[in-house]
């Protein structure tokens, strides 16, 4: 489902690790995140839940043509543009949209093909495509529903659920989210690559900063961020929708290789339910709930604050980031918003 360059991956220069006296390093820092936080133990929820659910939906898989797959009829290689015997409907959301803004050269479907590389000899691998779009987009927009709509040339076209989700995913790919925060860095290595347990981007998000963007973001703000949810070279982003910890024991002092000042530490076990994707669908679907579990070490300071964590479970995420803003409608994606607006009334 993720795409190693420029698709599914959200990608950082590899650095060296070097933790600090805080017990994370720089790029594991919550600051990444946040310029006011809680990080004091027990004033954090022990769990909690988004309070709005993001929409599932497919991630549009490279393979497959990305959005110009027409995902009713499963039609991936075809000749030509905005034909078939079915009619419009039967069309793939890059299809639809071209004729929808008058397009006779089809630029938006040109581009998904040359994009995907799907009449070239590459290999494509079967997790690529556009989750690391599809997962903000999901909180960042409200769940369109069906519509039918007349084009730039008068002509009915029929748009399905997932066909103006996956607008909405490219509308992401022309205009990019203002900004985007990030904690943690993508390991490059696959789990058999002698180098991926040596690699300082495979270490993974710091335990410690993991959970207090967790509790901070879900359990007090109540809003959704992103997960790379495997650790490994493949990048599976999901938007987290709850999660729950509960404590297994408490444990004063500090082990061997704990941050410096660690005065207690806390193991738990902590659950996060996460959304998961579908095939497309013609009507609204709502909501795929999914789950990891994950077991760490909190390391806390004098005051009660997490000053660092470890990981006991092989289960963790790779890497954590939330977009900041919502990306415009504009250029040749403009007249989507009229779309959007008239699919979510």
């Amino acid at each position: 489902m993720k795409k190693i360059m420029m698709l599914c991956a959200m990608l950082l220069s590899t650095s060296t690790y070097a933790e600090d006296k805080s017990g994370w390093d720089y790029i594991n820092a919550p600051e990444n995140f946040f310029s006011n936080y809680e990080s004091d133990f027990d004033s954090l929820p022990m769990r909690g839940k988004v309070r709005k659910m993001p929409w599932t939906g497919s991630y549009w898989p490279t393979y497959q043509g990305g959005i110009s797959y027409r995902w009713l009829t499963g039609d991936v290689f075809y000749d030509q543009f905005g034909k078939t015997s079915k009619g419009t409907k039967f069309l793939s959301p890059a299809e639809k949209y071209d004729i929808y803004i008058g397009r006779k050269d089809f630029p938006i479907t040109n581009y998904e093909r040359k994009r995907t590389g799907i009449y070239t000899d590459r290999k494509i691998p079967e997790w690529e495509g556009l989750c690391h779009h599809w997962a903000p987009a999901s909180f960042l927009f409200e769940e369109p529903g069906p519509i039918k709509v007349r084009g730039a040339n008068r002509k009915k076209i029929e748009f399905g659920a997932s066909d103006i989700k996956a607008l909405l995913l490219l509308n992401l790919e022309f205009n990019k989210i203002p900004r985007t925060k990030f904690l943690g860095s993508r390991c490059n290595f696959k789990r058999s690559d002698r180098g991926f347990n040596n690699a300082s981007e495979c270490r993974d998000t710091n335990a410690g900063a993991f959970h207090i963007v967790l509790a901070n973001m879900i359990g007090n703000n109540r809003s959704s961020f992103v997960i790379d949810k495997t650790r490994d070279q493949e990048v599976w982003n999901q938007p987290v929708a709850a999660y729950e910890t509960r404590v297994r024991r408490k444990t004063n002092g500090a082990s061997r290789n704990a941050a410096p000042g660690t005065v207690k530490e806390v193991e738990v076990d902590t659950v996060v339910y996460w959304v998961g994707e579908i095939d497309a669908n013609w009507n609204s679907v709502g909501t795929s709930v999914q789950k990891s579990y994950y077991r760490y070490v909190l390391e806390l300071d004098k005051k009660g604050r997490i000053i660092g964590g470890e990981w006991l479970s092989w289960e963790r995420p790779d890497f954590i980031w939330m977009p900041q803003g919502r990306p415009k409608f504009d250029g040749i994606m403009k007249k989507l918003n009229k779309l959007y607006k008239k699919s979510i009334r």
